[in-house]
């Protein structure tokens, strides 16, 4: 039971953007005096953040029971947050709150107080996105499972898709262009409750602690935006997602994405120690911190020399920070796996020299989050060794 018993008392519905939103509230009036009962009802339409009055206040000497009140979103693309108070001019009781995104509603009746209907698509802690290349100017974070995104505690429906172009967007709070071999974390934001796209240039992000937005990942501690990937641009400026260049991760819905190269290189001199690279194969991937990544090769090599038996040479796949864009060299920053071309102190006569053998390892990572190049790349081994690397197929995974 709702009472409003004076003249200033109102039920209230407190709106926090401009989606479309009806209300609909029926009542009896009781005459304190007489016993007369007189039924009512209205119909209210709100577009904008605003707190409306939804049942009104009774005459003087009528006390008004409020039998339901019903609440629905019909706006297309807007998210609201609705709160059900109720005033005595003085003070005020908030009794029910909650966020709406389009299409939703939820309902008080007298007999079973408030109630709601949730779908799938409003359940905390489900985003119904991914992001994507659209074409080389553009990403997309597109429906997946749905099409809801959380921003500061709201919900808000993606439609068919939050384009995010390469030119004219903001980029750490500055419209702007985005530049060559370049890392942004992607987010959105809800400024006058519409989803717009920011780049920034910073990749840092936590999980927001806010109530009310708990556990959504934010960029650094700004509740603002909401973190949906990461993307890098090729030396074109442009987006690119390939088996060459895996420039666009997912902070939802991740699924995983394979990297691809064919290196060879003939004459190589082995070092005694440090390392070289295989050719100019490579492929660039970006990788979340909290994921690990997986790469490995294949192919074959041969050794030459006047030791070439009894001989050794390393082979590995390496990883480098991609704050180097041209093709790999030596610099690198770690080894993902390695493997040993040793050769037999005695061989069969028919393996001849140089000595043909075949090769192929892979082994897990996990990378400092962002840019990362992998190469193949040989050494150190034994002395005065030259070697041949023919067909070596490098291959990577990561997630988004």
């Amino acid at each position: 039971m709702l009472l409003l018993a004076s003249t200033t008392d109102a039920l209230q519905v407190v709106t926090s953007s401009a989606a479309a939103v009806r209300v609909h509230a029926t009542w009896v009036d009781i005459n304190t005096s007489t016993g007369a009962i007189t039924p009512g009802r209205t119909n209210t339409a709100i577009s904008s953040a605003a707190t409306t009055s939804v049942a009104g206040s009774p005459a003087s000497g009528v006390q008004r029971n409020v039998k339901t009140v019903h609440i629905r979103n019909t706006d297309a693309t807007l998210s609201v947050n609705v709160t059900v108070q109720h005033t005595d001019g003085t003070n005020v009781a908030q009794l029910h709150k909650r966020t709406l995104v389009p299409s939703d509603s939820f309902e008080y009746t007298d007999q079973g107080g408030f109630s709601s209907a949730v779908s799938s698509a409003q359940v905390p802690g489900i985003a119904h996105g991914r992001l994507v290349v659209s074409d080389s100017t553009h990403l997309n974070f597109a429906p997946f499972t749905g099409q809801q995104i959380k921003v500061n505690g709201a919900l808000y429906s993606i439609g068919n898709g939050l384009l995010i172009p390469s030119t004219g967007i903001s980029i750490d709070g500055t419209v702007g262009n985005v530049v060559p071999n370049a890392a942004y974390l992607v987010a959105v934001g809800a400024p006058g409750g519409v989803l717009t796209p920011y780049l920034f240039s910073a990749l840092t992000h936590t999980t927001s602690l806010t109530a009310g937005n708990v556990g959504t990942e934010i960029v650094a501690s700004n509740d603002a935006y909401s973190v949906v990937g990461m993307c890098a641009t090729n030396a074109s400026a442009q987006f690119q997602d390939d088996n060459s260049f895996r420039g666009v991760i997912s902070w939802f819905n991740r699924r995983n994405k394979w990297g691809y190269a064919v290196t060879a290189q003939t004459g190589l001199a082995v070092p005694t120690s440090g390392y070289g690279a295989i050719g100019s194969g490579s492929f660039m991937m970006l990788s979340w911190g909290d994921e690990a990544v997986d790469s490995g090769f294949n192919g074959q090599a041969q050794l030459f020399g006047s030791n070439a038996y009894s001989a050794n040479c390393q082979l590995n796949v390496m990883r480098r920070p991609a704050n180097y864009p041209t093709a790999p060299d030596a610099v690198h920053s770690g080894t993902i796996c390695q493997m040993y071309l040793n050769t037999a102190a005695a061989p069969p006569a028919y393996l001849g020299n140089p000595i043909l053998m075949s090769f192929a390892s892979h082994g897990w990572d996990q990378p400092t989050e962002g840019r990362s190049i992998y190469f193949a790349a040989y050494g150190p081994g034994s002395s005065g060794l030259t070697m041949d690397v023919f067909n070596c197929y490098l291959v990577g995974s990561t997630r988004g």
